[in-house]
């Protein structure tokens, strides 16, 4: 019985031993969306082109990446308009510090969150992404990240994830060309200088390197979404975690001079619409962000057919964005001209 005591022990300490490896080691280049990385270094660069200029930033994970033309909102305003839409599996947190970054006094800010991100607490499914690639590449939100919260993060990434970090780290060291997507993804230079010399061909749908001047994805021209889409008549949940979080942001941004407005995100024409529920739920929407900030959209004129959606409900293609577009150019007109 002695033996068998003591060989548990041992097990459980090695076990204990053997996760503490994920806070120990921290930071390392494992698998993850190292294209998540590179778009948030063009992103920042852009914004640093205009750091001196009065703009216009649009906010959000990728439906504003993919369903809003920035470039020609720019075009017909005549004020530079930057895209920040980044990727829907990052906190709330992690896209309103992007905002706040970017944001300098007289710009205005455009929230154009999609509809989980207002109760995010009760959304699951994120926790192993943001994990993941915090440990990857996001190294900011890793260190932000108390020491039980790392300790516990072998409950979401799972026992083998302690050697992919060893495997990463070998590889860093012995093998780097294995790996060399990942380094080139966590030096700024070589992502710049790819974004300004693109390949002839970019490796997938979600290459940053097949952005604008202004951070929108091109060449969205197909038509693949065929999934089950989120009704327009139904409601949005706003949750209390998620109210604070945008009140702070939007508190802080009007002490800064900066105006914050929300926006919302398309929606899939489906059969069986109830156009008066689409309008009450659109108002109540409205009416439960109003303590923050305005809506200055309405949901029923953000209903397109599935044939102009890319490859999600979120996701408009190069047509449905540019409709999008044109009904967003007139209530920018319309805001940037209200004293």
């Amino acid at each position: 019985m002695r033996y068998l005591s003591a060989f548990f022990c041992t097990f459980v300490i090695a076990i204990i031993g053997y996760a503490s490896l994920i806070p120990v080691l921290g930071p390392t280049p494992v698998s993850a969306e190292y294209w998540v990385q590179e778009l948030l270094v063009i992103k920042r660069d852009i914004v640093k082109k205009y750091a001196g200029t009065k703009k216009i930033i649009i906010a959000s994970g990728s439906s504003t990446l993919f369903s809003i033309d920035a470039q020609l909102l720019t075009e017909r305003l005549g004020m530079p308009v930057i895209n920040l839409g980044l990727m829907g599996g990052m906190p709330l947190t992690r896209i309103l510090e992007e905002a706040a970054a970017a944001a300098r006094p007289k710009d205005i800010v455009l929230l154009a969150l999609e509809p989980e991100y207002y109760c995010r607490e009760d959304t699951t499914g994120f926790d192993e992404w943001v994990l993941r690639n915090a440990i990857g590449w996001d190294h900011a939100y890793w260190r932000q990240l108390g020491v039980i919260e790392r300790v516990t993060a072998i409950r979401q990434l799972g026992l083998k994830f302690p050697l992919d970090m060893l495997i990463a780290r070998f590889d860093q060291a012995f093998r780097p060309a294995t790996i060399q997507p990942r380094l080139d993804a966590l030096d700024e230079a070589t992502v710049l200088r790819k974004f300004l010399n693109p390949p002839a061909i970019a490796d997938n749908l979600y290459s940053v390197f097949k952005m604008s001047p202004y951070g929108d994805i091109k060449n969205t021209s197909d038509s693949n979404y065929s999934g089950t889409p989120r009704r327009a008549d139904q409601p949005i949940k706003v949750c209390a975690e998620s109210f604070d979080k945008l009140s702070a942001f939007v508190s802080q941004q009007k002490s800064n001079d900066v105006s914050v407005f929300f926006l919302n995100t398309p929606y899939v024409e489906v059969d069986g619409l109830d156009t008066m529920a689409v309008e009450t739920e659109s108002n109540r929407f409205t009416a439960n962000l109003s303590a923050v900030a305005p809506v200055i959209d309405d949901r029923q004129s953000l209903i397109f057919k599935r044939s102009l959606f890319l490859n999600s409900e979120l996701h408009l293609n190069s047509l449905g964005r540019t409709l999008r577009t044109e009904q967003l150019l007139v209530l920018l007109r319309k805001l940037i001209e209200t004293p």
